[in-house]
């Protein structure tokens, strides 16, 4: 895993925005990197790259161990994020999807890694689901031409706390 510099992840409107604020007083270096490409209002603002639209985020958790950073979202999916900062791709988005699925019916309003890399999560109807991390780790390491399986394995790998119960 590649060093990754001091860097902000936050939510703005439907995408998620990585601020890297080591340049945070640099003028006109908003999305894009260049002045002709600075939207309004950016002028002044710190760095930053964009995801891609996604549906509205809820709750976010670093996992520091991985690399990534997941996103739970009203539509009740959960979206894994590749942080990359590799300088030699300076204009393309550093903020990369590589997992989604989903995790509930409802939102997912509550998102926490343990220790052991278990995802655990929360919905909006009280359900809490552990992802484990042997699922979690081996839908990372698929390859691009069988990333479509990578869902259906996190899918089906859950543990349901709500059933466990007497």
């Amino acid at each position: 895993m590649p060093e990754t510099p001091d860097c902000l992840l936050s939510t703005a409107s439907r995408r998620l925005q990585l601020l890297t604020p080591a340049n945070q007083f640099c003028q006109g270096k908003g999305e894009g990197e260049g002045e002709k490409d600075v939207r309004v209002g950016d002028e002044m603002t710190t760095p930053f790259r964009e995801s891609a639209e996604t549906p509205e985020v809820t709750c976010m958790v670093e996992d520091e161990g991985g690399g990534v950073v997941w996103s739970g979202h009203k539509d009740g999916k959960i979206r894994c994020w590749r942080m990359e900062m590799d300088q030699r791709r300076r204009r393309e988005n550093r903020v990369r999807e590589c997992l989604l699925w989903q995790a509930h019916w409802g939102p997912v309003l509550s998102m926490v890694m343990t220790s052991y890399g278990d995802l655990w999560s929360g919905s909006e109807n009280g359900n809490i689901k552990i992802w484990p991390w042997e699922a979690i780790a081996k839908s990372l390491s698929l390859k691009a031409e069988e990333r479509h399986m990578a869902s259906l394995i996190v899918e089906r790998s859950y543990v349901d706390l709500k059933n466990r119960l007497p």
